[in-house]
């Protein structure tokens, strides 16, 4: 099992420096080799191998000084990342789902990143406080947590004007919770952010609406400048401020909603939400399905499916994934079914059948948990009438 963490560092003014230093050289670097795999096919008909560049890095080393004051192996993890890019280029020509997307030149606000390869190696050490970094030095840096398994790899990563290393491990030792027999099924909405199949309703944040007046503004304000002027550079950091932030807030969010699941319930029944089909739905005029849309987006269901994933692997938990078709449009008491999808202004479920009147959403998540264990309704009238 892997896992990262995230560590924000302080770097002083001259190791800021030597990163900003490094981040330059490496996105010209990937831009040079994404030219010359580009220039080998289109005039010899030649696909370059991620080994032939990388076997001409230390002549490149000779020819350009500044690349000698970055790690050797940070330098051929560029070059593996050009060679990703295009092998997920051909798979997509391959498959032949969409765009195939030809791999783009990274401009400075697009390569923001990073990483040693084999930090197990010494390129990378934790030292109380502090974290050396090979060829940068010796940074201060936040651990608000104990690392646990095995480094594998550590990445450096520059978010607006603040700085990250993200480590990611590998042999995780599980925590094992103790047993618990109880179930739930869980419905993920926009207006309650969760309902679950025992009545609890989880209200649903809204992080970004509280932030959008001022993240328009400040994207107005941006607009309205001329781009490699200071006053761009600092409206454009205050809008990356304010995306952080709403980022963060989520994170922090779905991160204590997923470990307070995984502590109470022994198994957890979900939807397997396809969102690209979520983002489909059209409510009425087109601002009211822009509106929507983007409450889906900021809502963040797959990454809190994920938190669950990999919380339940390290507690022993048991984690269900269900495909929600017909869960909001059937009965849970006697199973009856609409032959049409509910709209989403109808939040009580009626059924005409047996005269059930019940939230729509506390429907659903009794029907994910039924669907998830397998049960069948006239199963589950038994089990009450006895």
């Amino acid at each position: 099992m892997r896992k990262s963490y995230k560590f924000r560092i302080y770097p002083n003014r001259r190791q800021e420096r030597r990163l900003i230093q490094t981040l330059h050289g490496l996105r010209l670097l990937y831009n040079a080799a994404l030219e010359q795999r580009r220039l080998a096919w289109r005039y010899n008909k030649k696909n370059l191998t991620v080994y032939e560049q990388i076997n001409e890095l230390p002549e490149l080393r000779r020819a350009f000084p500044e690349y000698r004051e970055i790690y050797a192996q940070v330098l051929q993890d560029v070059l593996k990342r050009v060679d990703n890019a295009f092998k997920l280029f051909f798979r997509r020509l391959k498959n032949r789902n969409g765009k195939a997307g030809y791999p783009r030149y990274k401009n400075e606000s697009r390569y923001d990143s990073f990483t040693y390869p084999q930090a197990y190696n010494g390129s990378v050490k934790f030292q109380g406080n502090r974290v050396w970094l090979s060829k940068i030095g010796s940074i201060r840096i936040k651990m608000h947590r104990q690392i646990q398994g095995n480094v594998k790899t550590v990445t450096v990563k520059h978010e607006g004007n603040h700085w990250y290393v993200i480590v990611s491990c590998d042999n995780i030792p599980k925590i094992l919770l103790p047993p618990s027999n109880k179930k739930v099924g869980i419905d993920l909405g926009l207006i309650n952010y969760a309902t679950l199949s025992d009545g609890t309703t989880i209200e649903n944040p809204r992080h970004l609406k509280r932030s959008l007046t001022k993240l328009k503004d400040a994207q107005r304000q941006l607009s309205k400048k001329t781009k490699g002027t200071s006053a761009y550079r600092k409206v454009k950091e205050r809008v990356a401020k304010i995306h952080r932030k709403i980022t963060n807030q989520r994170r922090d969010f779905l991160h204590k909603l997923s470990r307070k699941l995984i502590n109470e319930y022994g198994t957890i029944v979900i939807e397997n939400l396809e969102v690209k089909r979520l983002l489909q739905l059209k409510n009425g005029c087109r601002k009211q399905t822009k509106a929507l849309h983007r409450e889906i987006n900021a809502a963040g269901w797959s990454m809190f499916v994920s938190f669950l994933l990999y919380k339940a692997e390290e507690a022993g938990r048991r984690i269900i994934q269900v495909d929600p078709a017909g869960t909001t449009r059937t009965c849970s008491r006697c199973g009856y079914m609409y032959p049409d999808h509910l709209p989403l202004s109808q939040r009580v479920f009626k059924c005409p059948k047996c005269g059930l009147k019940i939230d729509r959403d506390y429907n659903a998540a009794i029907n994910i948990l039924h669907k998830g264990l397998g049960q069948s309704l006239a199963a589950i009238e038994l089990q009450k009438s006895a």
